[in-house]
C-alpha cells in the first residue's frame, strides 16, 4: 500500500483526473432524465408567445371605459386555443378565456364578475373594476421569457421537471453528456448469490446489490459482473472483462493480506495506482487508478466501508464523470449531536447517523463497518477529525447527507 493520506487529498486526487464525458444529442423525453446538460437551454420563442388574459372576462379598450357605467357591444370570443381573428372598434368587446390571446385593438380584461351581461351588450360596473388603465388583467408577450433566454443551465442534472420545461420552449433534443457505465465486481470466495443459503464461513454477497443502486442514484448505469474468485487467473479474467466499462468498482480483496489480490491483478492488467489506503474509517484500504482507458475503485468489502467510501469517492467521480458543476460530495446539513460520536485515533471517523425533524442527530450506536443494520438506520455521515476522541453530545456540526440523489 502507498502511504496512508487524507480522504480528502485523496477525494482531490481522484477529482483531478476524472474528466467529463463526451457529449451527445440526446432526446426530449423520459429516457433522457437524469442526464447532465453539456449546453445551456434556451427558449425557442417569447413567453407569452402574444397578449393573454389572465382572467375569464371580455377584452375591452381602456379609452371606452368612461362614464358611470359604460356598455359595450359583444361582437365575439376569443378562446383558448381559438384567438379572435378581428380587432376591436371603438365601444366593442369580446368575451375572453384565461390563456386566450387579446383580440387586436384590446388592451385589458374586465373579469367577467365585475359586469352585467344581456344579450349582445355588456354594462361595466367600474366601481367593482377599479382603476382603468392599459394592461390591466393581461400578460404581455416576453413578459415571463423573451426568445433566446436561457431557461436550464449547462451543468444540471435533469429531472421530471426540466424535461417539461425544455419541451414547453420548443426544444426537441438537448446536449448532455454520456452517462457513464460501471462496472461492479464482488471478490471473494467466501461470498455466494443472494437465494442461497451461506454455509459455515460464507456470506450472502449483497454488495453489488448496494452499489449498483447507488450507481442509479448517481447518475450512472450499473453492470454486475458477478463475483469474482481469490484465484490469481480467475480474477484477472473477471477484472480485465470489467475494464471496458467507464468505471469499475470492486468490493472486498484490496487490502495487503496474503489473500487480497485485487491491487496486484489490476496492477498486473495495467492500472497505474494513485491512491492506496486513506486516513478514515470506515475505508481505510480504499485504492483508485486509471488506465487502458478506465478509472478503477477498490473499495473495502465489509458493507459499512464499501458504502461510505462509495458515497464520499465513487459518487462524486460519476457526478464529475457526467459533467455537474460545483460541489459534487454529498450535501451537507446543520445538526446538534444527541449523544457523543466517537473518534478514530489518527484517522478521521465518519460517523452513521440518524437525523431527526427538530435539526438534531443521533449517532449510532454499532459503528461496526461490518454491521448491516447501521446502514439502513442512517440518513447522514458525522465527520469527527483526525486526533479527536469524540464530539460531545450537544456539539454543533454539520452533516453529509445521505442518499441525496434518489431519483
Amino acid at each position: 500500500m502507498k502511504p496512508l493520506i487524507p480522504w480528502r487529498d485523496a477525494l482531490r486526487c481522484v477529482l483531478e483526473t476524472v474528466e467529463p464525458s463526451a457529449v451527445v444529442s440526446a432526446p426530449v423525453e423520459v429516457r433522457t432524465m437524469g442526464s447532465v446538460l453539456a449546453q445551456d437551454v434556451r427558449t425557442r420563442w417569447d413567453f407569452p408567445s402574444a397578449d393573454v388574459s389572465v382572467m375569464d372576462g371580455y377584452a375591452a379598450r381602456s379609452a371606452d371605459l368612461i362614464g358611470a357605467r359604460p356598455l359595450l357591444r359583444r361582437v365575439g370570443e376569443s378562446a383558448a386555443g381559438h384567438p379572435l381573428n378581428a380587432v376591436l372598434a371603438a365601444g366593442e368587446t369580446a368575451r375572453i378565456s384565461t390563456g386566450a390571446v387579446l383580440p387586436s385593438g384590446a388592451d385589458l380584461v374586465i373579469p367577467q364578475e365585475d359586469v352585467q351581461a344581456s344579450e349582445g351588450d355588456i354594462a361595466v360596473d367600474l366601481a367593482a373594476f377599479g382603476e382603468v388603465e392599459p394592461g390591466r388583467w393581461v400578460r404581455h408577450q416576453g413578459s415571463e421569457l423573451r426568445d433566446r433566454d436561457v431557461v436550464l443551465e449547462a451543468g444540471r442534472r435533469l429531472g421530471a421537471a426540466d424535461l417539461a420545461v425544455a419541451a414547453s420552449t420548443g426544444n426537441t433534443s438537448l446536449q448532455v453528456h454520456t452517462r457513464p457505465r460501471v462496472a461492479i465486481v464482488s471478490t471473494g470466495d467466501e461470498l455466494v448469490p443472494r437465494g442461497v443459503v451461506p454455509k459455515p464461513g460464507q456470506v450472502v454477497s449483497s454488495n453489488e446489490l448496494l452499489l449498483a443502486a447507488a450507481v442509479v442514484q448517481a447518475g450512472g448505469i450499473p453492470v454486475d459482473c458477478g463475483i469474482a474468485p481469490d484465484d490469481p487467473d480467475g480474477l484477472r479474467t473477471a477484472l480485465a472483462a470489467a475494464m471496458t466499462h467507464d468505471f469499475v468498482i470492486t468490493s472486498g480483496g484490496i487490502s495487503v493480506g496474503d489473500h487480497d489480490l485485487v491491487a496486484r491483478a489490476f496492477a498486473q492488467l495495467g492500472i497505474e495506482w494513485s491512491v492506496h489506503g486513506i486516513l478514515l474509517r470506515p475505508g481505510k484500504p480504499l485504492a483508485f487508478g486509471s488506465g487502458q482507458g478506465t478509472h478503477v475503485f477498490g473499495l473495502p468489502g465489509n458493507p459499512a466501508s464499501s458504502w461510505v467510501t462509495f458515497c464520499l469517492f465513487v459518487a462524486p467521480a460519476i457526478r464529475r464523470h457526467l459533467g455537474v458543476r460545483g460541489d459534487l460530495l454529498p450535501p451537507t446539513t446543520a445538526v446538534e449531536l444527541r449523544n457523543s460520536a466517537p473518534g478514530a485515533g489518527r484517522r478521521a471517523h465518519l460517523v452513521r447517523a440518524e437525523l431527526h425533524g427538530d435539526g438534531t442527530a443521533t449517532a449510532l450506536g454499532n459503528q461496526s463497518s461490518g454491521d448491516v443494520r447501521s446502514m439502513g438506520g442512517a440518513d447522514a455521515l458525522l465527520e469527527v477529525p483526525a486526533g479527536t476522541s469524540a464530539l460531545p453530545a450537544g456539539t454543533s456540526t454539520r452533516a453529509f447527507l445521505l442518499n441525496p440523489w434518489r431519483s
